[in-house]
């Protein structure tokens, strides 16, 4: 696992994420379609021949009211004066009851049936295919309207043993009936809690799975990191350049310690470049220093030169100063020297001239 990259690993928490909801999915539509095709079966093989029954049943108990009413029309029962109508209308009601108990009944038993109802079917079809007979006597025998009590009471009396005995028959098969759509609810019940608990089981044996999982990769990830990030503040605080990352996979965790590593190979270089730049800044700086130094020696001594040249030069000039003056005193002593000649030569000219006189 620690040999794959974190995309492979995250994508494997994710795909096991995925199984499970998948798995889930699968057995929650197989539960679905389960229950579908129970109630399915309740419905078409169980309801709706329940409704047939019913309807068989209600056609029965119809059809002994009617026979009741239609009995009330003998002149000798004082509620004959109550019906207004003629006895077809009994008749009439007792021929439509048998039919409609008849189409049920004869749909009810086209339906699919297995084994232990078909048992009951024959017990119960003895009892009803005794009721047409007995609905045909009885329509007879009230449309002839000649009203006998012992034939009444005979009548009546087939009637109620014809009728229970066809009802009973019918009450156990509805029975059979309701029994059989318990059975079909207990056993969808029973799917669906198994469904449920493997569900449930599934849905916590994956977060287990994935809590362990993601721990492990989330550990996978940040231990790296936190190492990755303990070497910077130990770089950081105290400027160590030599610490190296350690790299433990080739995912993207172990290429960023290799570009960790790679940068601090080139700080490290960088920086043994500088120092020894600065090595050579140095010496430099020392030896301009020298330099420096030799050249202010040298300064001092062309300063103390200078200084003695500056003695010399104002003793030359103060000797200048000196001889100026004096050659300003020869020359007014020439002045006066041209001038006494100027004069002895006048005088020479005048005794020259007094000379040539005489």
């Amino acid at each position: 696992m620690l040999a794959l990259k974190v995309w492979q690993r995250l994508s494997i928490l994710v795909g096991i994420f995925s199984c499970a909801l998948i798995l889930i999915g699968g057995i929650g539509l197989s539960s679905a379609g389960n229950t579908l095709e129970g109630l399915r079966h309740v419905y078409e093989d169980e309801l709706q021949g329940m409704l047939y029954l019913l309807k068989v049943d209600q056609s029965l108990r119809t059809n002994g009211a009617q026979f009741a009413l239609a009995l009330q029309h003998d002149p000798s029962n004082p509620l004959s004066k109550a019906h207004d109508h003629l006895m077809d209308v009994h008749i009439s009601k007792l021929k439509e009851g048998l039919r409609e108990a008849t189409d049920n009944w004869k749909s009810y038993l086209d339906a699919p049936h297995d084994d232990e109802e078909r048992k009951q079917i024959e017990e119960a079809r003895k009892a009803i295919d005794q009721y047409p007979n007995l609905i045909n006597s009885a329509s007879a025998y009230l449309a002839e309207g000649h009203f006998s009590s012992d034939a009444s009471i005979a009548l009546v009396k087939e009637s109620v043993s014809v009728g229970n005995n066809a009802r009973k028959a019918i009450e156990n098969l509805l029975d059979l009936k309701s029994a059989r759509i318990k059975r079909s609810y207990e056993v969808a019940n029973s799917s669906y809690q198994q469904s449920r608990y493997v569900m449930i089981g599934i849905v916590i044996g994956t977060l287990l799975i994935c809590l362990l999982l993601s721990r492990f990769l989330v550990r996978s990830i940040t231990a790296p990191l936190n190492k990755i990030r303990d070497l910077t503040m130990q770089v950081q605080k105290h400027n160590d350049f030599t610490v190296q990352a350690s790299v433990e996979n080739n995912d993207e965790i172990g290429q960023t310690a290799e570009a960790f590593n790679t940068l601090l190979s080139s700080l490290r270089t960088t920086l043994a470049s500088l120092l020894h730049d600065i090595g050579k800044v140095s010496s430099a700086a020392a030896d301009l220093a020298t330099n420096s130094q030799q050249v202010a020696i040298a300064a001092a001594d062309t300063s103390d030169a200078t200084a003695a040249m500056a003695a010399s030069t104002e003793q030359v000039t103060v000797s200048i100063n000196h001889v100026g003056e004096e050659a300003r005193e020869a020359l007014s002593l020439s002045n006066k020297s041209s001038k006494q000649a100027d004069e002895g030569g006048i005088i020479i000219q005048g005794a020259i001239a007094e000379i040539n006189k005489i």
